[in-house]
């Protein structure tokens, strides 16, 4: 099995959650050659709509980066299969846990500002609330390289998000398991070291970054991230501003019906809440794989971003899975909220790779078949 399956698998928590895993699992029957008989693959762009009205998937939109350079961007399909609205270049999708991997990048930068080591103790950085075990004081140190790359021990699998215009907590409330949060509060309740998916552990790092930084996740991604490589288009505000509200599309069921509440919200956002489009997620992209070549726009250095992409467990680095394709290796991550899923992919040295976004919960249907069309149309290494 694929290691971006293979840890989406986990990371769905299967037994809690059913509706996702069934997404998961359709993905990995894709992978095996199991998809139902009489089911196209995409073997040309010409093929993408077809293909798209058969899995009921309203739109996706692709960015495909060649030569350190977003070289081109595709979008086909509805931003909402009610109004029969066209999706764009510059229509929103939700990132889910590819979230994640922008919080790494935030978190890594600030501990390279701030001269702490990703092996410090994250108590020691969170000023306005504390890790703690089961309810007591910890005996472990856990440290922002343990929670970024989910071997921390800290519960939480996943969150499933409030409709939207639904009264949202704070994130002391969903770390401290508050109404109108509903979830229980973010402990270690598992044993350090040992991989174990956990959005919960993400949550601590919006947290500490907010201690670190003494500003607003928002503010913080804006900041450090998402103005330097010019992604207006990407968002972890909440609510979206207007502006970007507007373009904002509304997420699909596997039936292909729109979500009756268009999308759901994620104050979680380091672990779901960003928006994006594909072109601005591939600028993220490249500004990975220039820093690991020394040329990083937002001043992180090659040594931190080899710190980021370096793998701790199952190789699962910080915010991203490693997956090797022979002597080549890229970094990847995937999301899936309601109604949306999202693929980010790049080579560690050559400068190709792809961000895909789709409003479904079937999205990785086609981000299976557009992934892999793209890297031996590409010619990608390894492929």
């Amino acid at each position: 099995m694929p290691t971006y399956y293979r840890q989406l698998f986990k990371r769905a928590g299967f037994r809690q959650h059913l509706r996702h895993s069934i997404s998961i699992l359709a993905g990995l029957l894709l992978l095996t050659g199991c998809e139902p008989e009489g089911k196209k693959t995409i073997e040309s762009f010409n093929d993408i709509p077809s293909f798209l009205k058969q899995h009921k998937i309203p739109a996706v939109s692709v960015a495909i980066i060649e030569d350190f350079q977003v070289k081109r961007v595709i979008t086909i399909g509805e931003s909402d299969s009610n109004s029969n609205l066209e999706a764009t270049d510059t229509t929103l999708f939700q990132l889910g846990s590819v979230s994640q991997s922008l919080a790494a990048v935030a978190m890594i930068k600030a501990l390279q500002d701030h001269q702490l080591s990703l092996n410090a103790d994250i108590n020691s950085i969170l000023k306005s609330w504390r890790l703690v075990e089961d309810r007591y004081e910890s005996k472990h140190r856990i440290s922002p390289e343990m929670l970024m790359s989910h071997t921390a021990g800290t519960n939480i699998t996943m969150y499933t998000g409030y409709p939207h215009g639904a009264k949202l907590p704070t994130i002391r409330q969903i770390l401290s398991g508050q109404t109108p949060n509903g979830d229980p509060s973010v402990i270690l309740n598992g044993t350090p070291k040992v991989y174990r998916y956990s959005a919960g552990g993400y949550s601590v790092i919006q947290q500490a970054l907010m201690d670190l930084r003494s500003t607003s996740f928002s503010n913080i991604l804006d900041t450090s991230i998402l103005q330097p490589l010019g992604m207006t288009n990407t968002s972890f505000e909440l609510p979206l501003p207007q502006h970007l509200l507007r373009r904002a599309s509304t997420g699909h069921n596997k039936l292909g019906n729109p979500l009756k509440e268009k999308h759901f919200d994620y104050p979680e956002l380091a672990a779901a809440g960003g928006w994006s489009t594909a072109e601005n997620l591939a600028r993220f992209v490249v500004e990975i794989q220039n820093a690991l070549r020394g040329s990083s726009a937002i001043g992180l250095s090659r040594e931190s971003a080899n710190e980021l992409l370096t793998p701790v467990a199952y190789n699962y680095a910080l915010g991203f899975d490693i997956e090797k394709h022979g002597e080549h290796a890229y970094f990847t991550n995937g999301g899936a909220n309601h109604g949306f899923q999202t693929l980010i992919k790049g080579h560690m040295s050559a400068g190709m790779g792809v961000a895909i976004m789709t409003n479904s919960d079937n999205g990785f249907h086609v981000i299976t078949q557009l992934a892999q069309f793209i890297a031996e149309e590409e010619a990608w290494p390894g492929y």
